[in-house]
């Protein structure tokens, strides 16, 4: 069995084996066009992709997406792990652990101060004990029901197709970094899901996406104002009730004003619960990356939703 990291003219030679490996693990739809948009549009280029190949063909592979993550308002070189995959007939043999831990070595050589992923309970042990990952929390899917006979304001908005010139807010917690050229290609360009982007103000907006029967809100800025959550969730129970759907969902830290906010509003944990873990390599700065209260972390963070 062969172990390689692929370049981007070996990954274009062979997405069928790709998507080959992809269908036999996830029934997630796949194709060229998915693949190009994940790894070759990446605002930051790089490709992080190791598989195991076998008698020419993907058996296993491990993937890991560059990012930029903002910690003591400088940037950080890092990296989200996604798409781990083993072939049913191949698993059981540690294909992910050899992958991963190739992955990681090389991510430490090419300068990346650290890793993080999202793992759900499965794949969070593994993490932790083979992988010298550290869980940093855990996030329950915040969850709110809607009852179509309950009566909402309208709230009016400044746009609900303008993706440019999008303001963070002024913070030292640790963040990715949401450049234009990432939340073009996070969002604005994605091939699967049709995000929108909702601006209230300048400063307060919001992304979110349509799942099943469910509005994920993938994305909010506030301007640190409590009351600018109520004018989105506002926004957003009405176009529940327009559209027939279910529930609202999103992700919030805990003891924060948001959190209260759509706690007010109704708002429970639920699942599914999502681990957030790092995996530390060249970064050697003052701000612990394992402490949760460091982190400001979004449900569109994590490349699932």
């Amino acid at each position: 069995m062969e172990f390689k990291f692929l370049s981007k003219d070996e990954l274009s030679q062979n997405f069928d084996k790709f998507c080959a490996l992809y269908s036999s693990c996830f029934t997630a739809k796949i194709d060229e066009k998915i693949i190009k948009q994940k790894f070759f549009d990446n605002p930051y280029e790089e490709l992080l992709i190791c598989v195991a190949i076998d008698d020419g063909n993907y058996v296993a592979s491990h993937s890991a997406m560059p990012s930029v993550v903002m910690i003591d308002k400088k940037p950080h070189k890092t990296a989200i792990f996604v798409h781990a995959m083993t072939h049913p007939e191949y698993e059981g043999r540690g294909l992910y652990v050899k992958l991963a831990n190739m992955t990681l070595e090389n991510m430490s050589q090419k300068g990346y101060s650290f890793a993080y992923s999202f793992p759900n309970n499965a794949s969070n042990p593994i993490c932790c004990a083979k992988l010298n990952g550290i869980d940093v929390c855990e996030f329950p899917t915040l969850q709110l029901k809607i009852n179509p006979e309950v009566e909402v304001e309208p709230v009016s908005v400044l746009s609900t197709d303008d993706w440019s010139n999008l303001k963070e807010e002024d913070t030292d917690l640790i963040h990715i970094l949401k450049e234009e050229k990432y939340i073009s290609w996070r969002y604005k360009n994605h091939i699967t899901n049709d995000y929108k982007i909702v601006k209230i103000s300048d400063d307060v907006w919001f992304v979110y996406n349509i799942y099943g029967s469910e509005i994920n809100i993938t994305e909010y800025h506030y301007a640190d104002n409590a009351d600018n959550i109520k004018l989105i969730v506002n926004y957003l129970y009405n176009v529940a009730k327009e559209k027939n759907l279910e529930k609202i969902t999103t992700w919030c830290k805990l003891n924060t004003k948001a959190h209260l906010m759509f706690e007010r509003f109704g708002f429970l944990n639920a699942a599914p619960i999502r681990y957030f873990n790092a995996i530390k390599m060249n970064y050697n700065g003052k701000t612990d990356i394992f402490d949760p209260r460091n982190w400001n972390i979004f449900m569109g963070d994590d490349n699932v939703y």
